[in-house]
C-alpha cells in the first residue's frame, strides 16, 4: 500500500526539471524538429535568435498552472523587446490570439505529460501501477472521434502502444494518463485497429521517454538541495520513487568517470542524510544546510587512483559504484573535530569495513552528471575521501559521535 501512496502523492517537480534541462534551439518551421528532439530542445517556429527563445521558455516556465491572458501579455513585451517580426499570426488581434495559443498549450501540455510519464516510469510505480489508463478530457469542446473511442483504454505500462500514442496526440489535446493497478470491468484492453493512424503527425512519440531518468535525477537534486530538514523530510516520503533512479545514475556517474579517468568538473547525487541524523546534527549545534551527499568526478578520481591502490587503501570500484545502497544501511558518525560525518558500512562480506568521508556545508563548483549547462557553486555535503577503518578505532574514540 505503502507504494500505491507514494505514487500517488508525489509532489509534480518533473513537470519543471522537464523545461529546465531543455537547451533553446532556432527553427523556421515547426517540423524543423520532431518528436523526441522536443524533449531535448524549446523552440518557436521562426524564432531565430537565442535570447529571445529564452526569454520566451523563462515565461512559459513560470506560468505552470498559470493563465493563457498572461502568457499573451508577456509574449507581447518579448516580441516587442526582441524586435521580432514575420511570426505566422503577427498583425491580427486573432492572429496573435492563435499564435500564443498554440505556443501556450503545446509547451505546458507536453511539459506536464513528460513530468507524468516520468513519474509513472520509476520502477516502483511500473510495479504498484501495472496497467496505465488512457483519459480524454471533458473540458474539450470539440473532440477528436479518435480520442473519445481511446478513453478508458486499459493496457500494460509496458505496451507499445505507448511508445506513440502516450498524450498529447496533436495540437491542442488534453488526453492524459493515469496508473492503475487493473483494468475496470469491461474496459477496452485492446488498441482500436489502425490506431497508429489516428495520432497527429509529428505527435507519434512518448513526451519525455527519452529524458525520464534525467528528470528523476533533477527532481531528486532539488530535493537535496532544500533546506535540510525539509529535503530530508521530502526525500524520504518519496524514496520509493527516487531511490532507484538515483542508485542508476550514480553507478553510470562513476563507471564513465573511471573509464575516462579524467574530471569535466561534474558532481552526482550519491545520498540524501535522513530525518534522523539531520536532527541529530542540530541538536549537537552541527546543523546541516542541506540534505544532500554529492560525489565529484575530481573526488572520485582521487580515491581510485593507483597509488592509493597500492597502499591497499582504496574503496574497490564496485563500492563507489554501489555507494548509494551502502550508505542507505551506514552506521553514522560525526567527527567532531573535522566536522565530517563518516558513513560507515561493510560491502563485500570479507568482514572488513569501508568508510566515506562527508564534509558538511561544504562549497564546491560542478555540474549535474548528464546535463550540460555551466558550473555552479553549491553549498552542500561532499564526499572528500573513501577507504578502510577499523570501527574500534572510532567506536572507542571520544571524538566520535554515533548518529545512527
Amino acid at each position: 500500500m505503502a507504494k500505491i501512496e507514494g505514487a500517488f502523492n508525489l509532489p509534480f517537480r518533473e513537470q519543471l526539471a522537464f523545461w529546465e534541462r531543455k537547451e533553446v534551439k532556432g527553427t523556421l518551421h515547426w517540423q524543423d524538429i520532431s518528436r523526441a528532439e522536443h524533449d531535448k530542445n524549446f523552440v518557436v517556429a521562426g524564432a531565430m535568435k537565442a535570447d529571445l527563445l529564452h526569454d520566451l521558455q523563462a515565461s512559459l516556465k513560470g506560468l505552470q498552472g498559470g493563465s493563457l491572458e498572461t502568457f499573451r501579455k508577456n509574449f507581447r513585451e518579448i516580441v516587442a523587446k526582441h524586435g521580432w517580426h514575420g511570426w505566422t499570426g503577427e498583425g491580427t488581434a486573432k492572429g496573435e490570439a492563435w499564435r500564443t495559443k498554440v505556443i501556450w498549450q503545446t509547451n505546458i501540455r507536453a511539459s506536464y505529460a513528460a513530468g507524468r510519464y516520468a513519474q509513472l516510469t520509476s520502477p516502483e510505480a511500473r510495479e504498484a501501477l501495472p496497467y496505465w489508463k488512457y483519459m480524454h478530457s471533458n473540458l474539450v469542446k470539440t473532440p477528436r472521434q479518435d480520442h473519445l473511442e481511446w478513453h478508458g483504454l486499459t493496457l500494460p505500462n509496458d505496451h507499445p502502444f505507448w511508445k506513440k500514442a502516450f498524450p498529447p496526440n496533436g495540437f491542442g489535446c488534453r488526453c492524459y494518463v493515469i496508473g492503475v493497478m487493473e483494468p475496470d470491468e469491461n474496459a477496452r484492453t485492446v488498441p482500436p485497429e489502425g490506431w497508429e493512424s489516428k495520432i497527429g503527425k509529428g505527435w507519434d512519440y512518448a513526451p519525455g521517454e527519452s529524458v525520464a531518468d534525467e528528470v528523476r535525477q533533477i527532481v531528486a537534486a532539488k530535493a537535496a538541495g532544500l533546506p535540510a530538514e525539509l529535503g530530508a523530510s521530502l526525500f524520504e516520503s518519496v524514496a520509493p520513487l527516487m531511490s532507484e533512479p538515483l542508485k542508476e545514475a550514480a553507478s553510470r556517474f562513476v563507471e564513465n568517470t573511471a573509464r575516462a579517468m579524467q574530471a569535466k568538473g561534474e558532481t552526482a547525487l550519491m545520498h540524501i542524510i535522513s530525518p534522523t541524523v539531520v536532527a541529530a546534527m542540530k541538536r549537537l549545534n552541527h546543523p546541516l544546510e542541506t540534505s544532500g551527499v554529492w560525489l565529484t568526478d575530481d573526488a572520485l578520481l582521487h580515491g581510485i587512483r593507483d597509488t592509493k591502490a597500492a597502499r591497499g587503501a582504496a574503496l574497490p570500484l564496485s563500492t563507489w559504484k554501489n555507494l548509494p545502497a551502502l550508505m542507505d544501511g551506514a552506521e553514522v558518525w560525526l567527527d567532531t573535530l573535522d566536522n565530517r560525518l563518516l558513513f560507515v558500512f561493510q560491502s563485500d562480506g570479507s568482514g572488513k569495513m569501508e568508510k566515506v568521508a562527508v564534509a558538511v556545508n561544504y562549497v564546491e563548483k560542478a555540474r549535474l552528471a548528464g546535463t550540460k549547462g555551466k558550473r555552479q557553486k553549491l553549498r552542500s555535503n561532499y564526499i572528500r575521501t573513501g577507504g578502510l577503518v577499523d570501527i574500534l578505532n572510532i567506536d572507542n574514540n571520544p571524538r566520535y559521535v554515533f548518529l545512527r
